[in-house]
């Protein structure tokens, strides 16, 4: 489990990541204002590329629209 807080232009959001297996992971994302009606869920994966550096497809959905993203994570 992975909760904090990042910053969001002006604002903050709330952020929470659960793994469901090593490599499986749900997330969400929230504003501090209007937390339920802007909500970001998403599901991803990671993959492990060299020592602790990932590439991270994922997807996430706000309002009923997705979005496909492919992030990069470095594990310590």
């Amino acid at each position: 489990v992975m909760i904090g807080v990042m910053q969001n232009g002006d604002d903050y959001d709330f952020v929470g990541r659960y793994s469901l297996s090593d490599n499986m992971y749900l997330s969400v994302q929230t504003p501090t204002e209007d937390a339920t009606d802007n909500m970001t869920l998403g599901v991803g994966t990671s993959i492990n590329v060299w020592e602790g550096l990932y590439i991270e497809p994922n997807y996430t959905t706000t309002d009923g629209e997705g979005s496909f993203n492919v992030g990069l994570s470095y594990k310590l």
